[in-house]
């Protein structure tokens, strides 16, 4: 069943704007470390092989790879990679790409582009891995970006990727992965997206992972894995773990190619303990850019925001999912891009959903046009 919009004539605004009524019928439808590490560098990949080298060991790296500094000393931050050339059967394919490369505090700064070229495993825009033999352990991946116009990557991507683990018992572990950004604009990614990643864990503690502010945007190209805005794990054994994945943003739009992904504001993995602290929603928004899109379904959005494109006209419709849509605490938002060709009876789906959609918390909503109030929805 379907989300509906149906434009016909009401009272005039106060500012002698026609009224525009939705009606929405919502029916199924540190252990602290001293490093010395490689300056910043700008790196641009061609396929011929000069540069790659086996990622350190603490990655599990054998693998040829792409990233900047050396094996025992890459560079963390404001490091700059653009992969392009065109895959032939000489071509010197890397394993993985990490904009920015650590074992301890902040990676930051880093911007992975990718125009064309094949990834035989994964891109990060940055990563830190903390995995120490002590009580104090923290990782942060902020600020990286990872931008794709072309080319094809075998998995998965990340903006950010923070991983902490501590082993001594009551040990304290912090991951987080903040303020990271994903951008695809064409090419194919055959894994996950996620602009965010973070995970602790420690044995009796109090494990900390934070994936906050976050950014995915898809406007063309495929993805055929799911969409993560941001991605938590935090566990200990007899302590109190807490996972916050929050104030996240997904954008699709243009010609993405997304049937297939389920689309997450925040995401958390299932193992952690019955006694944490977890927030996976509050804050993260859906932006919803074009007609036509398509998804498996959509989760964990506090606000879901349909920006009505240049020509919107009867009939049209927004998103279509499989999975059922829960908007029982999530708020539901009009926007216009431009000029709609709806005229007055005319009806516009923005969700068309196989397995049922529930009631959001709003029941109107006011479109602007830029600043301009144009119309005013009821839901």
């Amino acid at each position: 069943m379907r989300c509906f919009a149906k434009l016909f004539l009401g009272k005039q605004h106060r500012k002698s704007y026609s009224s525009l009524y939705l009606c929405a019928f919502l029916i199924f439808s540190f252990i602290f470390s001293l490093s010395i590490t490689a300056d910043a560098a700008n790196i641009e990949y061609n396929g011929d092989g000069v540069g790659l080298l086996p990622g350190p060991a603490w990655v599990g790296g054998t693998v040829l790879s792409l990233y900047p500094g050396t094996e025992t000393e890459p560079s963390f931050a404001d490091n700059n990679i653009i992969i392009n050339y065109v895959p032939t059967q000489t071509s010197v394919n890397p394993g993985y790409v990490y904009g920015g490369l650590s074992q301890t505090g902040e990676v930051a700064g880093n911007t992975v582009t990718m125009l064309d070229g094949f990834i035989s495993y994964d891109i990060y825009g940055g990563m830190v891995k903390a995995n120490y033999q002590g009580a104090i352990t923290e990782a942060a991946a902020n600020n990286n970006t990872v931008e794709i116009t072309g080319g094809e990557v075998s998995r998965e991507v990340y903006g950010g990727y923070a991983y902490a683990y501590a082993s001594i018992m009551g040990g304290t572990t912090t991951a987080s992965a903040t303020d990271n950004i994903v951008t695809i604009v064409g090419g194919t990614i055959t894994g996950n997206v996620t602009g965010g990643y973070a995970e602790a864990i420690s044995y009796g503690g109090f494990p900390e992972a934070a994936a906050n502010n976050n950014t995915v945007e898809i406007t063309g190209g495929e993805v055929g894995g799911n969409i993560y805005a941001g991605f938590v794990e935090s566990s200990s054994e007899n302590g109190t773990p807490t996972a916050d994945a929050s104030n996240n943003t997904v954008t699709i739009g243009g010609t993405a190619n997304i049937a297939n992904s389920k689309i997450y504001g925040g995401y958390l993995e299932e193992n952690i303990e019955s006694n944490s602290i977890t927030d996976i929603f509050t804050g993260n928004t859906l932006n919803v850019k074009n007609i036509n899109m398509g998804a498996y379904g959509v989760y964990n959005f506090e606000n879901y925001n349909f920006w009505l494109p240049v020509g919107t006209a009867d009939g049209d419709t927004m998103l279509s999912v499989e999975d059922s849509v829960d908007l029982t605490n999530s708020y539901v938002n009009i926007f216009l891009q431009g000029k709609t060709e709806m005229e007055i009876g005319d009806t516009i789906t923005l969700i068309n959903s196989l397995g049922g959609v529930s009631d959001p918390l709003n029941s109107n909503s006011e479109a602007y046009l830029g600043s301009l109030l144009v119309h005013d929805f009821s839901i």
